[in-house]
């Protein structure tokens, strides 16, 4: 599952293809806007309040590169990182907002290969929701526990077989194996939260 734009959930109002070249998305849970990818922000516009055509029409817009492709967050209320501006998964962009021409607060989601119109493609897969109307919840994230990397352990040392839900958990580096690797981080990651417990 790809990292979703909003906590909670996240629901589609608008959807990709024919004139319309993104996916909209409204934060009913959290309005912050968070970048789905890790990448370089390569443009901040602020919307001049009134025009709704051309470039505006996206009123405040940040757009991200990564991986040679441009994704555009639109319709921003406000914005909270620069140009040039180094993102992970999960930074935020600003907050969902109005501007631009919308009928109502939204994000615009768009995906490009290029810097032209005709180089958009699919968002939905890059945000965690399918290319229809609906509503579409962030996963709730994993609490792992010593168990878990006991468990990596002796996948690692081939005394278990891994399931597939093994692989989902436990392979934390997603190369196809479950290794003394990933049990040492699933450990750090359980040590973290029981430190988070305790504060």
């Amino acid at each position: 599952m790809q990292m979703m734009i909003f906590k909670g959930i996240n629901r589609v109002t608008q959807t990709y293809g024919g004139s319309h070249g993104g996916i909209d998305i409204v934060g009913d849970t959290d309005p912050t806007v968070r970048s789905v990818t890790d990448g370089e922000v390569y443009s901040v516009q602020y919307w001049d309040g009134k025009t709704k055509t051309g470039s505006q029409s996206y009123g405040n817009l940040v757009i991200v590169t990564h991986d040679g492709k441009r994704f555009y967050y639109a319709h921003l209320k406000s914005i909270a990182v620069k140009k040039n501006q180094q993102l992970k998964p999960g930074d935020t962009i600003g907050i969902m907002g109005s501007t631009g021409n919308v009928t109502g607060p939204h994000v615009h989601f768009e995906v490009r290969t290029g810097s032209t119109t005709k180089t958009r493609v699919d968002p939905a897969p890059y945000c965690g929701v399918e290319n229809k109307k609906g509503v579409y919840t962030e996963p709730v994230p994993h609490k792992y526990t010593a168990k878990d990397a006991r468990r990596a352990l002796r996948i690692a040392a081939t005394l278990e077989t891994p399931t597939e839900e093994d692989y989902r958990l436990l392979d934390l580096d997603n190369d196809g194996k479950i290794t003394a690797k990933d049990a040492r981080d699933i450990l750090r990651r359980a040590a973290e939260l029981e430190e988070e417990t305790n504060n």
